[in-house]
């Protein structure tokens, strides 16, 4: 069961997807290459492009900056994007 970000620490964008269900598939893609994020919370928030098309931006939970760092530099030694971000305001809790 999914849970909410914690209101301290980051949270680290592990995707940008078309559709909430692209969205969970690739957060299933995500986590069969890197298991250690399946214990993360994550939440997807919804966003617009420049020409106003809806996206949805994939993000999991960190306890701090830090985390998000080392994170982020685990994902892109096997070759996945990743950014670290601020904690979303309002996001839709999902898995």
């Amino acid at each position: 069961m999914a849970r909410a970000l914690p209101s301290t620490g980051r949270a680290v964008q592990v995707g940008a997807f078309g559709s909430p269900p692209q969205a969970r598939n690739g957060w299933r893609y995500v986590v069969r290459a890197y298991p250690g994020l399946a214990g993360l919370d994550a939440v997807v928030t919804t966003s617009r492009n420049s020409k106003g098309r809806l996206f949805y931006r994939f993000q999991v939970g960190t306890t701090s900056q830090a985390h998000s760092e080392v994170l982020c530099q685990r994902m892109q030694k096997i070759q996945f994007s990743c950014a670290v971000v601020g904690l979303p305001r309002q996001a839709k809790v999902t898995r």
